[in-house]
């Protein structure tokens, strides 16, 4: 059996007792810039206030929130979503393992990918269309260049710990 036809073994497992089934996964904890994504999204002054793993939860809860038929399981990738009386598993490396979590995983790098491409036109100096808000070395660079911009994670130690250039 191939890679994707294990995906969809693992979720159709369940598939009897729980006909409708929830990936959950995030993109974006990594990055020093942008948004978290769950296509529940929340801003960098939120994962600044409350934290980058409330902010997870905060933009899966509000996924399901938008959701027209209510899941009967969530398949979630690492993480346990408290709160929710839906029946969930955890699942590391999920979208490996789930074709449920794989989907959720591609829509939310796309949709981040895209609101990224939206800020590096809002904010070009920061080249977000190339390296997504990650925290490579050019990113770094141009934040010692130019300092955080609005959508900089400030409460990040590789934002805190840039030196602002002289003036």
């Amino acid at each position: 059996m191939n890679a994707s036809g294990a995906l969809f073994q693992f979720d159709e497992t369940v598939r009897r007792d729980y006909p409708v089934i929830a990936g959950l996964d995030e993109a974006g904890r990594g990055p020093l810039a942008g948004p978290s994504i769950g296509i529940g999204i929340v801003d960098a002054d939120a994962i600044d206030r409350i934290n980058i793993l409330q902010s997870t939860y905060l933009a899966m809860k509000s996924a399901l929130h938008h959701l027209k038929q209510p899941p009967g399981i969530l398949f979630i990738d690492a993480v346990r979503l408290p709160g929710i009386e839906i029946p969930q598993k955890s699942i590391i490396k999920g979208e490996s393992v789930s074709a449920s979590i794989a989907a959720a995983s591609i829509i939310a790098k796309v949709t981040r990918d895209g609101i990224m491409d939206f800020y590096h036109e809002k904010y070009p100096l920061y080249n977000f269309g190339k390296h997504k808000g990650y925290g490579t070395k050019e990113h770094i660079s141009l934040i010692r260049a130019y300092g955080p911009c609005p959508i900089h994670r400030k409460s990040f130690r590789k934002v805190i710990d840039v030196e602002l250039p002289l003036a």
